[in-house]
Parts: C-alpha cells; sequence; structure tokens
C-alpha cells in the first residue's frame, strides 16, 4: 500500500494492525533474524539503483505488532484486529510521514522466500521500489494454531519516508 500525503495519491495494497488483546497465543520464534530480510531488500533495491532502506525502529514496532496480531487471529488482513490502516499505525508510534507503504504475507517461514515472493508480485514489488521511501522495518510471528492451511508464518514489512521539517 502507498499512500502520499499532499498530492492525494491513495494506492492500497495492504495495512497494519496493532492489537490491544491476543486472542490466540502466538509463538516466540527467537531464532528468525530479520536483518538478513532487509539486507535481502536492499540488496534488491540496489540492483535497481536504489538507495538502502535504513531500519526505523518505529516502522519495526508497527510491523512487529501487526505480524503477532495476524497471527494472534490467523488472519492476513490489511487492517487492524482494532480496525486501524498502516497508517493510523504509524502515526501512533510517532512516525509522522510523507509516504507510507506496507507488505503482508503468511505461510512463508523463510525471510528471503518471502522478499522473493514479493518480487514476484507486481504490487508488493513496486512498494519495495518506491524512490522515496528511506526507512523501513520487518515484522515476523508465529501463530500456536493452525486453523488455515499453510498460514503459520506472517510476515509485515512496512517502507515510510518522513516529513522533514
Amino acid at each position: 500500500m502507498a499512500l502520499a500525503k499532499g498530492f492525494l495519491f491513495f494506492w492500497v495494497v495492504v495495512g497494519f494492525s496493532t492489537p490491544l488483546i491476543s486472542a490466540k497465543p502466538v509463538i516466540a520464534d527467537d531464532h528468525v533474524s530479520l536483518g538478513p530480510t532487509l539486507a535481502f531488500i536492499n540488496k534488491f533495491r540496489g540492483a535497481n539503483s536504489l538507495s538502502k532502506l535504513i531500519f526505523d525502529k518505529r516502522l519495526n514496532m508497527v510491523a512487529d505488532l501487526h505480524a503477532r496480531d495476524l497471527a494472534a487471529r490467523n488472519v492476513l488482513s490489511h487492517t487492524s484486529s482494532n480496525g486501524r490502516s498502516i497508517t493510523q499505525r504509524a502515526n501512533r508510534v510517532g512516525y509522522n510521514w510523507r509516504l507510507i507503504a506496507e507488505n503482508i504475507s503468511a505461510g512463508v517461514s523463510d525471510g528471503i522466500d518471502v522478499v522473493n515472493a514479493w518480487i514476484k508480485s507486481p504490487k508488493h514489488r513496486k512498494n519495495m521500489l518506491l524512490r522515496d521511501v528511506v526507512h523501513a522495518g520487518v515484522g515476523y510471528a508465529r501463530s500456536s494454531t493452525k486453523e488455515r492451511e499453510n498460514f503459520d508464518h506472517y510476515w509485515v514489512l512496512v517502507v515510510g519516508s518522513p516529513i522533514y521539517n
């Protein structure tokens, strides 16, 4: 999803959420390292003559909380369990955005594999290749129940560009 303030440009690819209470347990998967996932996204951007994205702890919090919310609900949704959009979730953590976009995925256990899947999807690819984004956060969570076939792993990528004063 990409939204640009001031340009009346609104393009939805994905939404984000911050749960207040998790309805179902989420497995803490400490062995999953998110650094290689962002590094692979940056390699892809570099191959397309774009600058590397800088890790942003606020966007990472947005991505992580949404991944946990998706895993707790066993759904793949652009809206959080409390009805918030990506823009509302970014605002909530103090990220004053000019441009914000989000990709989500379910069912893929490896970060490199999820990025490769996003590369093959035109809308997700477009988000990763947005020229004007500078920051990124990556979230991952795993559901403790498998109510939907192959939906136990949840990934969220949030990219953005802040309003500079």
